[in-house]
């Protein structure tokens, strides 16, 4: 066999992977799914006296599992949480964090052929501030639970029917009421969380 028959071979091999039907390469989206991300994010934390809001970077990730109302809508249960930022120092210097996670109900919405979503939901969240008090033991200086609501924007690419990779941009806005810190008390806490993500799903 020559090399410009192993070539050949290879490009008609590529050519028929290439033009499977759509049927076989469009995902299935009926009964039970999982989705699990990783990547990064910042969250935004404001108050009702506060000048501007508190911006920190971190990693944030989530899981997705549900089912299926259409081949075009999904609905789901998403736990979301945005770790390890620095947060800022006290007048001590010792470091503090901010933690994010929330619940969410949510639905997906594929308004094409093609695997882009929209993705909207509402649920809780909990913030929690934290500073160490030794080495590997932290303490909870203050938290606070309050109501939320989250949108998205996606895209799934399908690997297989039952297997796909999702790369997805959403946000959580979050309405945590007063939270007590220290000696004081902070009015009408809001954190905003933007986040990005690579994902791979299971159907």
């Amino acid at each position: 066999m020559t090399g410009a028959t192993r070539l050949g071979i290879v490009l008609l091999v590529a050519a028929v992977a290439l033009a499977t039907p759509a049927a076989a390469q469009e995902p299935m989206r009926s009964g039970l799914w999982a989705e699990f991300g990783r990547g990064g994010g910042n969250v935004h934390l404001g108050c009702s006296t506060c000048l501007e809001p508190t911006v920190r970077y971190g990693r944030s990730g989530y899981v997705r599992v549900g089912g299926s109302l259409t081949p075009r809508l999904l609905w789901g249960v998403e736990f979301f949480g945005l770790f390890d930022r620095e947060f800022g120092s006290t007048e001590d210097g010792t470091t503090l964090t901010l933690d994010n996670a929330i619940a969410s109900t949510v639905v997906l919405w594929y308004p094409w052929r093609g695997g882009i979503y929209f993705k909207g939901g509402l649920g809780l969240a909990h913030t929690e501030l934290v500073a160490p008090v030794s080495e590997g033991t932290p303490e909870i200086i203050t938290s606070g639970t309050g109501s939320g609501l989250t949108f998205g924007i996606g895209l799934d690419v399908p690997l297989s029917r039952r297997f796909s990779v999702t790369a997805n941009f959403g946000m959580f806005y979050s309405a945590i009421g007063d939270v007590a810190l220290l000696e004081s008390v902070v009015d009408d806490v809001i954190t905003t969380v933007y986040q990005a993500n690579f994902a791979i799903t299971i159907r």
